[in-house]
């Protein structure tokens, strides 16, 4: 996790292009875990900052990944509205969507409730 951070730290400073071969490499790591292990990681902002950074990057990383915080009924866990960086990172990650509705709805939901703080 402590990687992923650095390499959204270091993008958002605008001075990853001097870091090219080391961010790929922990995205291709990050990548391969993803695809062997799928993403069951309970932390929002985690599942959110992985697939925001490799989705950019061009990996090819399905959105059902965010299915895991959501309910029986199929929408997003009310418990997620405590969590502040993440729901600016499932925000973030929304923006990369290529037609997936889980990917508008979790931009519609995050949207609502970041705009309510």
């Amino acid at each position: 996790m402590e990687s992923m951070m650095m390499i959204d730290a270091i993008q958002r400073l605008g001075i990853d292009h001097h870091f090219e071969e080391e961010i790929e490499a922990v995205l291709q790591k990050q990548y391969m875990k993803s695809s062997i292990h799928g993403d069951c990681d309970e932390d929002l902002y985690e599942v959110a900052l992985r697939f925001r950074l490799l989705r950019q990057e061009g990996y090819t990383l399905p959105a059902d990944v965010l299915n895991n915080f959501k309910n029986k009924e199929g929408k997003f866990k009310q418990n997620l509205r405590e969590d502040i960086r993440g729901l600016m990172g499932l925000y973030e990650a929304s923006q990369l969507s290529i037609g997936e509705d889980i990917l508008e709805e979790a931009g519609n939901f995050s949207s609502l409730l970041l705009n309510a703080t």
